[in-house]
Order: C-alpha cells, then structure tokens, then sequence
C-alpha cells in the first residue's frame, strides 16, 4: 500500500463522534484491530489489519 490509499478520519474537534462511530463500524464487520483509535503528539490514530496481514494506519490531526 502506499500512503496514497490512507483516509483522514476526521478534520475536526467535533469529528470526535465521527472516528468513535467509524472504528464501531470496523467492530462490527469483524475487521482486525491492531490498535484502537489512539491520540498522540502527532495524530489520532487507528491501525487495522488486512486478511493479509498488512496493517493500514489511518490518521488525523491529534485531539
């Protein structure tokens, strides 16, 4: 993958319930957690991994 195919899960402080639904969407459809939506210094991020095996970060402005 390249970082062309990641998606920003959000612009804003009030997408916050927007990330929240996104990652219970992912639950929901058995999709591979390798780490839960986490705020850091440099970005709110979500890793998923991919029946591959590939972990696909999606990222946005950290909270």
């Amino acid at each position: 993958m390249t970082s062309s195919s990641c998606r920003n899960i959000g612009r804003n402080s009030e997408s916050r319930k927007s990330k929240v639904k996104y990652h219970g969407h992912l639950v929901a459809n058995d999709v591979a957690i390798r780490t839960g939506l986490t705020n850091t210094d440099y970005a709110l991020e979500l890793h998923v991994e991919d029946p591959d095996g590939h972990v696909v970060r999606f990222g946005s402005k950290p909270e």
